[in-house]
């Protein structure tokens, strides 16, 4: 079978985010009650009893020091390359946020996660036994990771700039990589020694590959060339310049006899290795060519286009074959399984699609996992287990442990605004918010619906008692607010508690340790009902406007309280009094959790930040910014050095806080 010189190279641009995080403000200053009228069984809003300020260090602001993982599925922003397994099982893929992901190519299923960078990565490779993957990134570094599970195994550093480029040699002794500091740097892999360096590009350096006989590396830059070097001297050996514009990607063809090449003068390009002809231009207004590929028979050349197309050409006649995908957004990145059965491409939305070369059908989509908003979550007593819920009608089920997901259906046909796990974790209650308001039970363990308990209009809020004897809801809607309470012992109708006025006010409930008492936020208030006989016996007052979250500390004696108003109150349930206000939240504040030891209390924002409190003196010992945007439940796993949160888009970190 003939085969035709072609090569292919791949790479993409991208940009950068700041986090920053607002000083801390006094958490202490005193803060002005409301002035309700007097209410039954709470009586007058009592006198502010809050300490006095205190003087402490501003808190610490850390990152990646302190995610363990991100759980999800699928990449949240563009995925910018890829690469298969030298045998085909595994799918590698990074991208714009930090990710590393690690696919089973059959089953499309997730084999693990893992933030790797600190900055959107920009390039991935496989060794050729497949033992480990290289990725590089906006952060300098290129790092080796253990393929199996995602290990650390190197950090190599010296690029000054964006490391853009990562390749294994043949042999996979040396790793080249190439980057904005118009370096190249080759790498032996056992040591992570630098064993040479060179430069000849006159803008930054896109993509760096290896000829099949590892004999000769070749470059693309900013500067429009194709570069040929000696990888053992770093001597430029040939300089092939024909594209007008910057070249994104290089690859070379199986039998090392040919190159091609691509970038944003919209041109692929063929190439004799041998004397540096041209032997064809494929294409001349393609728009921005982000990666170029040569099938594994050299029979075909792929490239992906900026304008969401993914063409394919025959590499003899230059005639094209397909267009193979089409999207909304950019097409960033492809590869070709071993056998050349598949074709793997990314989109700059973070789906990455799985085609049959033979019939050019769509295999699978690889995530995300739909454009659906985490609102909830909650962790099994043992930690084993984080169960999420959101705009999808489904429940997912992350192995904290693993880090895989199983999910099954809610129950539910529109969104889930709150789930509970019931103490001895075999239970799971959620409910609805939509047409059909109902909390639905289900079995932890599989997913199977137990009971359905319908309710007169939409459900705020689920939470079972310490011992899962009952089950609580708020509901309403325009004309009606109350809290059902369920013996489950029972087919019993639930306990009704009216509160009279209407409207969309809920914010959290949540039962004392102890069951007696069930805490309910309405509106600006925190009010605390009686299990045993259903009288209101207190009313706590404090809070400008609506409450969000609230939560008890392990003995039941206080209550902490997060809302609209952008503080967190930390109140005397005996009292119904403020004891302290923290402050420092830039917007809403929806998530509050005591610290399992007592000492500390954490909070989520919609700010996209999570800080960590001392109950002692109200100071702000850390920020955590790590989310995108709106932080949406927290939890501890019980010896508190691990917490647990969710943003509103897929994002569930695990984080190490085992110091503070």
């Amino acid at each position: 079978m003939r085969r035709a010189p072609a090569t292919l190279v791949s790479l993409l641009l991208l940009v950068g985010a700041v986090v920053a995080c607002s000083g801390n403000r006094e958490a202490n200053a005193p803060v002005q009650n409301s002035a309700p009228p007097t209410t039954p069984g709470g009586g007058d809003p009592p006198a502010s009893t809050e300490d006095p300020p205190t003087t402490e260090a501003p808190p610490k602001i850390e990152v990646e020091s302190r995610i363990l993982r991100q759980f999800g599925i699928g990449h949240t922003a563009t995925c910018y390359d890829l690469a298969f397994s030298p045998d085909g099982s595994s799918l590698a893929t990074i991208g714009s946020d930090h990710m590393l992901i690690l696919w089973d190519a059959s089953t499309g299923e997730q084999r693990y996660a893992k933030r790797a960078h600190s900055a959107p990565i920009h390039a991935v490779s496989f060794s050729p036994d497949g033992k480990l993957i290289a990725t590089a990134a906006r952060d300098g570094l290129v790092k080796l990771w253990n393929a199996a599970n995602g290990s650390g195994r190197a950090t190599l550093q010296g690029h000054t700039g964006v490391a853009r480029s990562v390749a294994f040699s043949p042999d996979g002794k040396l790793v080249a990589t190439g980057g904005t500091d118009t370096m190249i740097k080759i790498w032996r892999v056992d040591t992570g020694q630098l064993v040479r360096a060179f430069q000849g590009h006159a803008k930054f350096v896109a993509r760096v590959v290896f000829s099949p006989d590892g004999s000769t590396l070749a470059s693309v830059g900013g500067d429009g060339a194709v570069r040929l070097w000696d990888p053992a001297t770093g001597d430029r050996r040939q300089v092939l310049a024909n594209h007008s514009a910057s070249t994104l990607s290089v690859a070379y063809s199986s039998d090392g006899l040919g190159l091609a090449s691509c970038g944003t003068d919209g041109r692929v390009q063929l190439w004799r290795v041998s004397d540096g002809s041209t032997i064809r231009i494929l294409g001349t207004k393609l728009g921005t060519v982000f990666q170029v590929r040569f099938s594994p028979d050299d029979k075909s050349v792929a490239a992906t286009c900026g304008d969401g197309h993914v063409i394919t050409w025959d590499t003899l006649t230059g005639q094209e074959l397909a267009q193979l995908h089409e999207e909304p957004t950019s097409c960033s990145a492809l590869a070709y399984s071993p056998d050349g059965a598949k074709l793997a491409v990314s989109s700059s939305g973070g789906m990455v699609t799985i085609w049959n070369t033979a019939t050019r059908e769509r295999i699978r989509s690889l995530g995300p996992l739909a454009d659906e908003m985490v609102l909830c979550s909650v962790l099994s007593g043992n930690g084993s287990t984080l169960f999420t819920a959101g705009t999808g009608d489904k429940i997912s089920a992350w192995d904290t442990a693993a880090g895989t997901v199983r999910q099954f259906p809610s129950g539910h046909k529109d969104s889930v605004v709150s789930i509970a796990i019931s103490p001895d974790g075999t239970r799971l209650a959620s409910g609805g918010d939509g047409k059909e308001s109902a909390v639905v039970i289900i079995a932890a363990p599989t997913g199977e619906e137990i009971r359905r308990l319908k309710t007169p209009a939409s459900v705020c809020d689920v939470a079972f008692s310490p011992d899962g004897r009952h089950l609580a809801c708020s509901i309403a809607n325009t004309s009606t607010s109350s809290l059902l309470i369920w013996d489950l012992a029972s087919d019993a109708e639930p306990r009704n508690i009216q509160f009279g006025e209407s409207g969309f006010s809920f914010g959290a409930i949540v039962f004392s340790p102890d069951g007696k008492v069930l805490a309910a936020a309405r509106h600006d208030t925190v009010r605390l009902w009686s299990i045993e006989n259903g009288e209101l016996i207190g009313t706590c007052w404090g809070h400008t406007s609506r409450i969000l979250t609230i939560a008890f500390n392990k003995d039941g004696t206080a209550l902490v309280s997060g809302g609209e108003d952008k503080t967190i109150r930390l109140w005397s349930v005996s009292r119904c009094e403020t004891t302290r206000v923290f402050e420092g939240h830039d917007k809403e504040v929806s998530c509050v959790a005591f610290h399992p030891d007592g000492t500390q209390l954490v909070s989520g924002s919609r700010d996209a930040t999570i800080r960590i409190w001392r109950l002692s003196t109200g100071a702000c010992a850390m920020v955590l910014p790590g989310h995108d945007i709106w932080v949406r439940s927290l939890a501890f796993r019980e010896d508190g050095k691990t917490l647990y949160s969710a943003g509103s888009w897929r994002a569930v970190y695990e984080w190490d806080i085992a110091d503070q």
